[in-house]
């Protein structure tokens, strides 16, 4: 009887989860844009509201006041 690792085990098991995940991101991934009947125009409009084509938005980090600060809780 051949004798197999724990870590053989641990690491085919990672494997195997790494693999559903992935796989489960990508089925994900495709049912939302498939679901989405907006135009790329529409969801530029969501997502940046009134920004001109071309320019790019700054988002502040967690807790961050639009002023650059650390803010506050």
């Amino acid at each position: 009887m051949a004798s197999v690792s724990i870590f053989a085990i641990l690491l085919i098991g990672a494997f195997a989860i790494g693999a559903v995940a992935i796989v489960a991101l990508i089925i994900y991934g495709v049912v939302r844009s498939a679901r989405d009947k907006r135009t790329p125009d529409e969801r530029r409009a969501d997502e940046y509201g009134d920004m001109r084509p071309g320019s790019f938005k700054v988002t502040p980090g967690i807790g961050g006041d639009v002023d650059g600060g650390t803010g506050s809780l």
